[in-house]
């Protein structure tokens, strides 16, 4: 497992998570995903010597988490989940920080992703992270269509310059 990224969020600890983190992964899961994965497929990935998966907790409570795959030079991010009522804090933009750091930590120099083309915070927050979208795989999803959205590291000077108060206060 790679080193924990930079400092959390005020008030949050972070922290990889573990297998005894796995409910509280099902349940934000649930609320925040419109195609959940289930407990065996986060079993399964806890298994994978390059799985990066990082949690920021209030108190003992997970509300947020990413979970990717280094496999340098690229990183996947398959997951990203921000509770509802920690949304608009600056938490989405915090994770994607911390991702951007292991990437370059492992010697990675591109994170790929896809995003369900009708999530339109989610492509926002990507966007003004500095992705770029590739393309769109048209039925990725039982919902619908995915867009295909990439960033590359080594012209990236950082989320707060990549999109000026992106960040909000106390970060």
């Amino acid at each position: 497992m790679p080193a924990a990224p930079p400092t959390p969020q005020a008030g949050l600890t972070r922290r990889a998570l573990r297998a005894t983190d796995l409910p509280g992964v099902l349940e934000l899961e649930t609320l925040t995903q419109s195609e959940p994965w289930g407990l065996r497929e986060f079993q399964g990935e806890l298994s994978r010597p390059f799985a990066a998966p990082w949690g920021f907790f209030a108190t003992e409570s997970l509300v947020a988490y990413f979970w990717a795959w280094l496999l340098p030079p690229e990183t996947h991010l398959l997951r990203l989940s921000v509770t509802p009522a920690w949304r608009g804090r600056g938490l989405g933009a915090r994770l994607l920080a911390d991702l951007v750091e292991l990437t370059r930590a492992s010697q990675g120099d591109l994170i790929l992703l896809e995003v369900a083309a009708q999530n339109e915070r989610a492509i926002h927050l990507y966007r003004q992270a500095g992705f770029q979208i590739d393309g769109r795989a048209r039925k990725y999803y039982a919902s619908g269509d995915a867009l295909r959205m990439s960033l590359r590291l080594r012209d990236w000077p950082g989320l707060a310059q990549a999109s000026p108060g992106l960040f909000l206060e106390n970060n």
